[in-house]
């Protein structure tokens, strides 16, 4: 075909509806979507099959469909909420003692976010949120505009993601300020957001930043953390969270303060 042009293509340089680098980038966008509008279904109706004893067929077309299968929808009739009540619950802080903390009295840390979706910096100000309960008064800048500001004297705590193996838009400045090999000696920790689909850029500037900082005198104040947005990503981050926080209190004998 064309000569022969087509046979001398690399394998898979063309997979129709496929997956990897040349997979459509909206894709996972579409099944969060999917998620969500499956979710309002099913909150707002009540489904059934018109045939009870239907079988699966598949139908294929331009795409692939079930063959004669029907459903019969009613409006849900309003419903409180359903609670589980085997559920750990969480624990909850009185505003008043979360006032009573004096921000004269806490230690500084530092929380940098690279971010073009907007995941990271929630993550970011989640923790900024919780760290004056743990001693410490969070300042929250997004890595480009970190440079100036690393030290010593605080935790430096960086979440960020890649986008296509590259730096959030936030987060170039810096990333080309690591490879001017700066002499960096910080107590850190990252955690790092992606999807594995991508799989030859997941994970791969969080990777980076971890290991540069380590390499020009860092120090690690735990793993990594790794989020999959195709798996628990929410759980992974508070799994960290909590993970992170033990560890300062270990280090610096610090009590939580509820």
């Amino acid at each position: 075909m064309l000569n022969g042009g087509f046979e001398k293509l690399p394998p898979n340089s063309w997979k129709s509806f496929g997956n990897g680098q040349r997979a459509c980038i909206g894709r996972p966008f579409a099944w969060q979507e999917s998620l969500l509008a499956i979710a309002l279904i099913l909150k707002h109706f009540n489904i059934e099959f018109v045939d009870p004893s239907y079988d699966l067929r598949i139908k294929e077309s331009l795409t692939i469909k079930p063959d004669g299968f029907k459903i019969r929808v009613r409006p849900r009739q309003q419903i409180g909420f359903v609670l589980n009540t085997n559920a750990k619950q969480s624990e909850k802080i009185p505003e008043k003692t979360k006032e009573q903390v004096g921000r004269e009295h806490l230690r500084p840390m530092c929380i940098l976010f690279g971010s073009n979706s907007g995941s990271c910096q929630s993550f970011a100000d989640t923790l900024a949120s919780e760290a004056p309960l743990y001693g410490y008064n969070a300042t929250v800048v997004n890595l480009d505009s970190s440079i100036g500001c690393l030290s010593n004297d605080r935790p430096t705590i960086i979440i960020t993601a890649s986008y296509e193996g590259k730096p959030c838009d936030n987060a170039k400045q810096f990333v080309a300020y690591l490879e001017s090999k700066p002499k960096l000696e910080i107590n850190y920790a990252v955690f790092g957001a992606g999807h594995h689909d991508w799989v030859d850029t997941y994970q791969k500037i969080p990777t980076y930043i971890d290991q540069m900082i380590e390499n020009m005198g860092g120090t690690r104040i735990i793993e990594r953390g790794v989020g999959d947005a195709a798996g628990d990503f929410f759980g992974a981050f508070e799994t960290w969270k909590e993970n992170l926080f033990r560890t300062l209190r270990k280090d610096t004998g610090a009590q939580k303060v509820f």
